[in-house]
Protein backbone atom coordinates (compact mmCIF):
# COMPACT_ATOMS: atom_id res chain seq x y z
CA UNK A 1 0.00 0.00 0.00
CA UNK A 2 1.55 3.58 -0.62
CA UNK A 3 0.20 6.51 -0.18
CA UNK A 4 0.61 9.95 -1.45
CA UNK A 5 1.94 13.27 0.80
CA UNK A 6 2.31 16.44 -0.09
CA UNK A 7 3.49 15.25 -3.30
CA UNK A 8 5.48 12.21 -1.43
CA UNK A 9 5.01 8.38 -1.93
CA UNK A 10 4.98 6.79 1.29
CA UNK A 11 5.03 2.76 1.20
CA UNK A 12 2.73 1.79 4.42
CA UNK A 13 4.28 -1.10 5.88
CA UNK A 14 1.40 -3.33 8.57
CA UNK A 15 2.44 -4.93 12.29
CA UNK A 16 0.74 -7.92 13.28
CA UNK A 17 -0.97 -5.25 15.79
CA UNK A 18 -2.67 -3.99 13.46
CA UNK A 19 -0.37 -0.73 13.26
CA UNK A 20 0.47 1.16 9.67
CA UNK A 21 3.64 3.03 9.80
CA UNK A 22 5.60 4.07 6.46
CA UNK A 23 8.68 2.99 5.34
CA UNK A 24 10.94 5.66 6.08
CA UNK A 25 9.27 6.47 9.62
CA UNK A 26 9.71 2.46 10.43
CA UNK A 27 13.79 3.33 9.74
CA UNK A 28 14.03 6.10 11.31
CA UNK A 29 11.56 5.03 14.77
CA UNK A 30 13.77 1.15 15.04
CA UNK A 31 17.26 2.48 13.96
CA UNK A 32 18.31 1.43 17.38
CA UNK A 33 16.91 -2.18 17.53
CA UNK A 34 13.11 -2.71 19.04
CA UNK A 35 11.05 0.35 20.22
CA UNK A 36 7.96 1.01 21.90
CA UNK A 37 4.78 1.97 20.07
CA UNK A 38 4.35 5.46 20.13
CA UNK A 39 0.69 5.18 21.16
CA UNK A 40 0.15 1.58 22.93
CA UNK A 41 3.49 1.77 24.17
CA UNK A 42 3.88 -2.44 23.25
CA UNK A 43 7.29 -3.14 21.87
CA UNK A 44 7.66 -3.08 18.30
CA UNK A 45 10.39 -5.06 16.44
CA UNK A 46 10.98 -3.35 12.81
CA UNK A 47 11.25 -6.96 11.26
CA UNK A 48 7.22 -7.34 11.97
CA UNK A 49 6.33 -4.83 9.37
CA UNK A 50 5.02 -6.53 6.63
CA UNK A 51 3.50 -4.95 3.41
CA UNK A 52 -0.34 -5.45 3.21
CA UNK A 53 -1.21 -8.42 0.87
CA UNK A 54 -5.02 -8.48 2.02
CA UNK A 55 -7.73 -6.18 1.92
CA UNK A 56 -8.83 -7.48 5.56
CA UNK A 57 -6.74 -7.02 8.38
CA UNK A 58 -7.83 -10.37 10.11
CA UNK A 59 -6.38 -12.25 7.33
CA UNK A 60 -3.97 -10.65 7.30
CA UNK A 61 -3.06 -10.83 10.53
CA UNK A 62 -3.95 -14.84 10.41
CA UNK A 63 -1.66 -15.40 7.86
CA UNK A 64 1.42 -13.74 9.69
CA UNK A 65 0.99 -15.46 12.43
CA UNK A 66 0.51 -19.17 10.75
CA UNK A 67 4.07 -18.31 8.78
CA UNK A 68 5.28 -17.23 12.23
CA UNK A 69 4.31 -20.16 14.25
CA UNK A 70 4.77 -22.62 11.34
CA UNK A 71 8.34 -22.17 11.40
CA UNK A 72 8.72 -23.97 14.61
CA UNK A 73 5.02 -26.01 14.50
CA UNK A 74 6.40 -28.31 11.58
CA UNK A 75 6.13 -31.83 12.48
CA UNK A 76 5.42 -34.58 10.28
CA UNK A 77 3.15 -37.83 10.47
CA UNK A 78 6.77 -39.40 10.31
CA UNK A 79 8.15 -37.90 13.57
CA UNK A 80 4.79 -39.53 15.62
CA UNK A 81 6.01 -43.30 13.66
CA UNK A 82 3.25 -42.59 11.48
CA UNK A 83 0.27 -42.73 14.28
CA UNK A 84 -2.32 -40.74 12.55
CA UNK A 85 -4.09 -40.20 16.27
CA UNK A 86 -1.17 -38.42 17.57
CA UNK A 87 -0.51 -36.96 14.55
CA UNK A 88 -4.07 -35.40 14.45
CA UNK A 89 -3.75 -34.78 18.17
CA UNK A 90 -0.40 -32.65 17.39
CA UNK A 91 -2.64 -30.47 14.69
CA UNK A 92 -5.33 -29.95 17.24
CA UNK A 93 -2.79 -28.72 19.37
CA UNK A 94 -1.26 -26.06 16.56
CA UNK A 95 -4.95 -24.97 15.63
CA UNK A 96 -5.47 -24.20 18.90
CA UNK A 97 -2.77 -22.19 19.79
CA UNK A 98 -3.04 -20.04 16.32
CA UNK A 99 -6.43 -19.27 17.52
CA UNK A 100 -5.26 -17.84 20.53
CA UNK A 101 -2.69 -15.67 18.98
CA UNK A 102 -4.99 -14.58 16.11
CA UNK A 103 -8.02 -13.90 18.32
CA UNK A 104 -5.54 -12.51 21.39
CA UNK A 105 -6.53 -15.32 23.86
CA UNK A 106 -4.03 -15.96 26.72
CA UNK A 107 -1.23 -14.43 24.17
CA UNK A 108 1.52 -14.38 27.13
CA UNK A 109 0.46 -18.01 28.21
CA UNK A 110 0.79 -19.22 24.19
CA UNK A 111 3.62 -17.54 23.62
CA UNK A 112 5.59 -19.48 26.45
CA UNK A 113 3.80 -22.35 25.32
CA UNK A 114 5.38 -21.86 21.91
CA UNK A 115 8.84 -20.99 23.06
CA UNK A 116 9.02 -24.33 25.19
CA UNK A 117 7.93 -26.34 22.25
CA UNK A 118 10.68 -24.74 20.53
CA UNK A 119 13.28 -25.19 22.50
CA UNK A 120 12.03 -28.84 23.74
CA UNK A 121 12.20 -29.44 19.41
CA UNK A 122 14.95 -27.59 18.74
CA UNK A 123 16.40 -30.99 16.80
CA UNK A 124 13.38 -31.97 15.04
CA UNK A 125 12.61 -28.50 13.91
CA UNK A 126 16.27 -27.95 12.46
CA UNK A 127 15.80 -31.17 10.64
CA UNK A 128 12.20 -30.75 8.97
CA UNK A 129 13.39 -27.12 8.28
CA UNK A 130 16.10 -29.21 6.35
CA UNK A 131 13.70 -31.82 4.62
CA UNK A 132 11.54 -29.03 3.61
CA UNK A 133 14.33 -27.22 1.88
CA UNK A 134 15.37 -30.87 0.24
CA UNK A 135 11.55 -31.08 -1.27
CA UNK A 136 11.80 -27.66 -2.32
CA UNK A 137 15.04 -27.57 -4.40
CA UNK A 138 13.78 -31.21 -5.93
CA UNK A 139 10.28 -29.58 -6.89
CA UNK A 140 12.61 -26.37 -8.43
CA UNK A 141 14.84 -28.94 -10.01
CA UNK A 142 11.87 -30.57 -11.42
CA UNK A 143 9.99 -27.48 -12.29
CA UNK A 144 13.65 -25.99 -14.66
CA UNK A 145 13.76 -29.98 -16.09
CA UNK A 146 9.70 -29.62 -17.70
CA UNK A 147 10.66 -25.95 -18.97
CA UNK A 148 13.97 -27.28 -20.54
CA UNK A 149 12.18 -30.21 -21.98
CA UNK A 150 9.38 -27.68 -23.30
CA UNK A 151 11.99 -25.59 -25.13
CA UNK A 152 13.57 -29.04 -26.66
CA UNK A 153 10.28 -29.58 -27.64
CA UNK A 154 9.75 -26.94 -29.56
CA UNK A 155 13.23 -26.45 -31.56
CA UNK A 156 12.38 -30.07 -32.46
CA UNK A 157 8.87 -29.08 -33.24
CA UNK A 158 10.33 -26.11 -35.52
CA UNK A 159 13.01 -28.33 -36.99
CA UNK A 160 10.49 -31.11 -38.06
CA UNK A 161 8.61 -28.47 -40.00
CA UNK A 162 11.51 -27.29 -41.13
CA UNK A 163 12.59 -30.32 -42.54
CA UNK A 164 9.34 -31.63 -44.06
CA UNK A 165 8.96 -28.24 -45.65
CA UNK A 166 12.08 -28.78 -47.43
CA UNK A 167 11.64 -32.33 -48.52
CA UNK A 168 8.10 -31.37 -49.61
CA UNK A 169 9.84 -28.82 -52.23
CA UNK A 170 12.30 -31.30 -53.26
CA UNK A 171 10.15 -33.99 -54.30
CA UNK A 172 7.93 -31.67 -55.84
CA UNK A 173 10.66 -30.92 -58.03
CA UNK A 174 11.38 -34.37 -58.35
CA UNK A 175 8.06 -35.55 -59.36
CA UNK A 176 7.76 -32.78 -62.00
CA UNK A 177 11.28 -33.72 -64.03
CA UNK A 178 9.54 -37.58 -63.77
CA UNK A 179 6.39 -36.25 -65.46
CA UNK A 180 7.90 -34.89 -67.90
CA UNK A 181 9.73 -37.68 -69.10
CA UNK A 182 6.40 -39.62 -68.55
CA UNK A 183 5.14 -41.74 -71.61
CA UNK A 184 1.30 -42.64 -70.93
CA UNK A 185 -1.40 -42.07 -68.17
CA UNK A 186 -0.36 -44.98 -66.00
CA UNK A 187 3.00 -44.01 -65.32
CA UNK A 188 1.83 -40.69 -64.31
CA UNK A 189 -0.37 -42.31 -61.51
CA UNK A 190 2.54 -44.69 -60.76
CA UNK A 191 4.99 -41.73 -60.24
CA UNK A 192 1.81 -39.94 -58.00
CA UNK A 193 1.33 -43.04 -55.74
CA UNK A 194 5.04 -43.84 -54.92
CA UNK A 195 5.73 -40.05 -53.85
CA UNK A 196 2.92 -40.53 -51.37
CA UNK A 197 4.29 -43.79 -50.02
CA UNK A 198 7.96 -42.32 -50.12
CA UNK A 199 7.04 -39.13 -48.05
CA UNK A 200 4.92 -41.01 -45.52
CA UNK A 201 7.74 -42.89 -43.65
CA UNK A 202 9.74 -39.66 -43.63
CA UNK A 203 7.18 -38.20 -40.59
CA UNK A 204 7.18 -39.40 -37.53
CA UNK A 205 9.56 -37.35 -35.19
CA UNK A 206 9.08 -38.64 -31.68
CA UNK A 207 8.83 -35.60 -29.14
CA UNK A 208 8.20 -37.88 -25.94
CA UNK A 209 11.89 -39.03 -26.25
CA UNK A 210 13.18 -35.80 -25.22
CA UNK A 211 14.33 -36.04 -21.42
CA UNK A 212 17.13 -34.09 -18.95
CA UNK A 213 18.39 -35.63 -16.39
CA UNK A 214 18.06 -34.09 -12.75
CA UNK A 215 21.09 -32.53 -11.25
CA UNK A 216 21.25 -32.92 -7.50
CA UNK A 217 24.54 -31.15 -7.25
CA UNK A 218 24.95 -27.96 -5.03
CA UNK A 219 22.57 -29.20 -2.00
CA UNK A 220 23.74 -26.08 -0.02
CA UNK A 221 22.81 -23.69 -3.24
CA UNK A 222 20.39 -21.17 -1.60
CA UNK A 223 18.92 -19.69 -4.87
CA UNK A 224 17.25 -23.15 -5.70
CA UNK A 225 14.69 -21.74 -2.96
CA UNK A 226 13.61 -18.46 -4.77
CA UNK A 227 9.93 -18.36 -6.60
CA UNK A 228 9.90 -18.26 -10.06
CA UNK A 229 8.61 -15.83 -11.18
CA UNK A 230 6.50 -15.12 -14.93
CA UNK A 231 8.37 -12.41 -16.88
CA UNK A 232 4.70 -12.15 -19.06
CA UNK A 233 6.27 -13.10 -22.12
CA UNK A 234 3.87 -15.51 -24.62
CA UNK A 235 4.82 -18.59 -25.40
CA UNK A 236 2.83 -20.06 -27.97
CA UNK A 237 4.95 -23.90 -27.52
CA UNK A 238 4.53 -23.63 -23.62
CA UNK A 239 2.56 -26.65 -23.60
CA UNK A 240 2.91 -30.32 -23.87
CA UNK A 241 3.46 -32.04 -27.16
CA UNK A 242 1.82 -35.47 -28.13
CA UNK A 243 3.14 -37.63 -30.72
CA UNK A 244 1.91 -36.72 -33.89
CA UNK A 245 0.14 -39.41 -35.18
CA UNK A 246 0.74 -39.59 -39.14
CA UNK A 247 -0.76 -42.18 -41.95
CA UNK A 248 0.94 -43.76 -45.00
CA UNK A 249 -1.06 -43.04 -48.23
CA UNK A 250 -2.49 -45.97 -50.38
CA UNK A 251 -3.60 -46.37 -53.76
CA UNK A 252 -7.19 -47.41 -53.15
CA UNK A 253 -9.32 -46.41 -50.51
CA UNK A 254 -12.51 -48.03 -49.11
CA UNK A 255 -15.42 -46.16 -48.22
CA UNK A 256 -17.46 -48.08 -45.04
Amino acid sequence: MASSVSGCCYKLLIHPIQLYRCESCINRLFLSGPAPCPICKVTLRKSNFVSQTFDDLYVEKEIQIRKKVGRYFNKRLEDFAGNLRLYNDYLEEVEEILFNMINDVDVQQTQERIERFRLENKEIIAANIAIQRSEERAAFLLLEKEKKEKLLRKEAYLNQALEEEKAKKHEQIDIINQLASAESASDVMDIVNKSKLKMAPQKGLRFADVHIDLNMDNEDDTTVYDVLLDDGTYEPFDGLYCEPIYYAASINYTDP
